[in-house]
């Protein structure tokens, strides 16, 4: 059985994937369809997306 610590070690590695897909998709989407649509849509302005 796994531990505790590998459990939760597993969990954050995957929620951090899951938050840097969906930083790319903001940025792929500002790129087609400009930055104050991607801001709108997402309501997060890009500059803290990016960091």
């Amino acid at each position: 059985m796994k531990s505790i610590a590998q459990k939760a070690l597993k969990k954050q590695a995957s929620e951090e994937k899951k938050k840097a897909r969906k930083k790319e998709c903001v940025v792929k989407y500002a790129l087609k369809h400009g930055k104050s649509k991607a801001e709108k849509k997402y309501r997060e302005s890009l500059s803290n997306i990016k960091r």
